[in-house]
């Protein structure tokens, strides 16, 4: 068999000699595995199936406006804007005016969500890896992760949460990217805490002179409409939600936080790479040490702000966020520092992560007695 070119995404190697070597190098391909991360996820968002309860909030403040004429209200007039995200305000409200059946918008948005956050970090582990992927890490990690998956088909803002998570990431590493920039211009309206990492992010690029303008004109443009339609219509400059929130409760925000992290043994991780990063360091290896710092710094922000308030009643959900950041900030290392050059080593690193998406997916927040993707009850 004569020797082909291969192309740069699936580094299919130049001496295949069978269909059965061909067969394997595709499955530790850079195309398959990250469709098997997916793929694992898709199952197991849809076996974590649930819808929250306050979805019901969004519901019913879209029923009241399509259906009974009463306005973006709660209860007939009262003028409370007691929901979280705005923008998935909107999107409910779409919904049930275009008459879609709600389970089947939480599954379409659950699929959607899924499949856009990782082919967003995927786009990011090209970038952090230099063009050689092979663990995933970010997707391995992430991909059997029950806190982060468990909330995609809540009904609530969290899908779109994690993909302007994942949209972040890309846009630190490819700031030209108009997806990316769409994403970060956004996130102020999906949930009103991200202005923090979002500041974090514009005053980053501006220094740095990444593309800006576009990104934060969008971002204040929309924002300021919201906030006068907000003083419009409901005579308030802050949501209700915030004074929910306006309190301090650091014993239970940092014990949120040690749930979280603790449960998926991120703290060890984090050690990890930043071993390799020094490492690196004094090889001159070039590891995008200034994007990694930024992402972990906007993820650090909002840490605070969620150790700040308490925390949540529910596992992980407020740390979507932040999580997502702080995974893509440890990714991509090995490749980097290892540049496996023999088929065995990048088999080798493919199986590591592989074996990451495995231990992962047996981790379980101590308030789960029963592992819920075998049919036990949340």
């Amino acid at each position: 068999m004569h020797a082909r070119q291969s192309s740069p995404r699936t580094e299919v190697a130049l001496d295949e000699r069978s269909w059965r070597d061909v067969s394997w190098r595709r499955l530790v391909s850079v195309d398959a595995m990250p469709l098997l991360y997916i793929t694992i996820a898709l199952t197991l968002a849809f076996r974590y199936w649930w819808i929250m309860d306050d979805a019901y909030v969004y519901l019913r403040y879209a029923d009241n406006a399509a259906f009974l004429h009463s306005g973006l209200v709660f209860n007939r007039g009262e003028y409370v804007e007691g929901y979280s995200s705005p923008l998935w305000m909107i999107v409910w409200l779409l919904v049930r005016a275009s008459g879609l059946d709600p389970t089947l918008f939480v599954g379409l948005a659950c699929t959607f969500s899924v499949v856009a956050t990782f082919a967003l970090l995927w786009k990011s582990e090209l970038i952090l890896t230099g063009g050689r992927p092979r663990m995933f890490f970010s997707l391995a990690y992430l991909a059997a992760n029950y806190g982060f998956l468990t909330y995609f088909s809540s009904g609530m803002e969290s899908p779109l949460v994690q993909v302007v998570a994942a949209g972040y990431v890309l846009y630190v590493l490819k700031p030209s990217s108009k997806v990316a920039q769409a994403l970060v211009a956004i996130s102020p309206l999906v949930r009103q805490e991200l202005v923090l990492p979002f500041a974090v992010i514009a005053i980053w690029a501006f220094f740095t002179n990444r593309p800006w303008r576009r990104v934060v004109l969008s971002a204040v443009a929309l924002t300021t409409a919201w906030v006068a339609f907000r003083i419009y219509y409901y005579a308030a400059l802050v949501p209700n939600t915030f004074h929910l929130k306006d309190s301090v409760d650091l014993s239970r925000g940092f014990a949120y936080l040690a749930n979280t992290f603790g449960t998926y043994l991120f703290a060890p991780i984090a050690l990890i790479a930043l071993g390799l990063m020094i490492w690196a360091r004094r090889r001159n290896i070039s590891v995008n040490l200034s994007e990694r710092a930024i992402l972990t710094v906007a993820a650090s922000l909002l840490l605070a702000y969620v150790a700040k308030i308490g925390g949540d009643f529910f596992h992980f959900r407020y740390l979507s966020f932040p999580f997502v950041l702080l995974t893509a900030a440890v990714s991509g290392l090995p490749e980097r520092v290892l540049a496996p050059k023999t088929r065995a080593a990048r088999a080798m690193l493919t199986a590591a992560g592989v074996a990451v998406c495995a231990f992962v997916f047996l981790r379980l927040p101590p308030q789960l007695r029963h592992h819920p993707a075998f049919g036990a009850s949340k």
